[in-house]
């Protein structure tokens, strides 16, 4: 399991395969452990490369909320991109890891070929009631508190032995990790930079999803120029990548390996 020094912390990441790059950032109360199921499917040709976010898994802990600020992290994840000496990658992010891949996007949609989002939040911002943020605090401590929320953002999956390597690692990560997305993201907006997004861009929602609304999903959408694509999975809920990974590998590479040549020619990318 490699580590990489980027300057700005030590950050652990899961790597399979060769090829065409993809970098998978996992949500709240995540890490690296959330897209094994992913990277078990992927076909031949693609390097998958999936980090712990700072105060996640294995990577440096994070003591304080202003850590986990959407812009912190997404400087953390260039760093590890330029560490490795990537010049050009897909890019895929979950819940909180959705608007952490947007704002990577935001700062530098140069080296990206494509942006998926899983369950992504408003762009617009994400208000968490006080009696929201006591519950997520109350997780520290309260294992089955911490089971029942985890197993609400995948109807999906059977509590398995893998479900209970998440509560685990959920557990394990830093005390400021379990509000510190969720404040983070009340101060957070994008809204109003995303008409300058002019890339392929595919966003996945779940049907029974608690979390994220269809209509918050529809409305980040159209606010995209370059996401030309809306696909609502059955069945499933917050996170299809573990509750239904077949379905979201097929529905991922049916995205990237689209000819995008001519899509792309009225859009260049730049820097």
């Amino acid at each position: 399991m490699p580590f990489v020094e980027t300057g700005r912390l030590r950050q652990h990441y899961l790597e399979r395969g060769e090829g065409e790059i993809i970098l998978f950032i996992h949500g709240s109360f995540g890490n690296a452990r959330w897209w094994e199921p992913t990277l078990d499917l992927l076909p031949e040709g693609y390097r998958a490369i999936a980090p712990d976010l700072r105060g996640c898994g294995r990577s440096d802990p994070a003591d304080t909320p202003t850590d986990y600020e959407i812009a912190t992290q997404a400087a953390d994840l260039w760093a590890l991109v330029d560490a490795l000496g990537i010049d050009e990658l897909h890019l895929v992010g979950h819940a909180y890891g959705a608007a952490v891949a947007l704002q990577m996007t935001l700062d530098r949609p140069g080296p990206i070929l494509t942006l998926t989002l899983i369950a992504p939040p408003s762009a617009w911002g994400v208000k968490t009631p006080p009696e929201a943020l006591q519950y997520l605090e109350q997780m520290r401590t309260d294992r089955e508190l911490l089971v029942r929320a985890l197993a609400s953002t995948m109807p999906g999956r059977a509590p398995d032995v893998f479900f209970q390597s998440l509560v685990d690692d959920a557990q394990g990560q830093s005390p400021a990790a379990f509000t510190g997305p969720a404040l983070a993201l009340e101060r957070w907006q994008a809204i109003h930079r995303l008409k300058d997004l002019h890339l392929p861009v595919l966003l996945i929602w779940g049907e029974q999803d608690i979390i994220v609304e269809r209509q918050a999903v529809t409305e980040t959408l159209l606010a995209i120029p370059g996401a030309n694509q809306l696909e609502v999975l059955r069945g499933v809920g917050h996170s299809p990548h573990v509750e239904a990974p077949e379905t979201f590998v097929r529905t991922l590479m049916d995205f990237v390996t689209e000819d995008y040549d001519a899509y792309m020619s009225p859009h260049a990318r730049t820097e």
